[in-house]
């Protein structure tokens, strides 16, 4: 008997516990930063590549409206949660979309890349955070002085 009410409390705390977990339809991406500059297309992507690169990164892809940049983070706290034993590397990008031509709406995402380059990359969304903040201040940089 004691058995039997035992089970029945278990089932019955497992639903409660259950129906309580709330479900998402999957991981939801941050929203990408736009900027809009009143400027021509090249114009805007030579000041982007120039100060990219002066950053350390390199140019991955560069076509007619996109440009990926990359480079091996800094951040070691970065590099302890995120690489993995197949590669410790972690490599940051960002991806910037050019749109139009005086003015340039660019939008910019990055990422944190854990096994890149191979077939199991992982990125990690880091647009929304300090790094993401800091690639912001600096293409508002370039707006100003690009609309002078």
């Amino acid at each position: 008997m004691k058995r039997r009410a035992f089970l029945s409390a278990a089932v019955v705390m497992t639903a409660a516990m259950l129906s309580a977990c709330s479900t998402t339809s999957g991981p939801r991406l941050a929203p990408e930063r736009q900027l809009t500059i009143a400027a021509p297309k090249m114009k805007v992507k030579e000041a982007v590549a120039a100060l990219m690169v002066s950053r350390g990164y390199q140019i991955q892809r560069d076509t007619d409206f996109v440009m990926d940049f990359a480079t091996n983070t800094q951040n070691f706290m970065a590099t302890l949660l995120l690489s993995s034993r197949y590669d410790g590397r972690v490599e940051t990008r960002v991806s910037v979309t050019f749109i139009g031509d005086n003015p340039t709406q660019v939008t910019w995402r990055a990422a944190l890349v854990t096994n890149p380059g191979s077939a199991f990359e992982r990125p990690t969304d880091i647009t929304n955070n300090p790094e993401g903040d800091n690639v912001q201040t600096q293409f508002v940089a370039i707006k100003t002085q690009l609309e002078k």
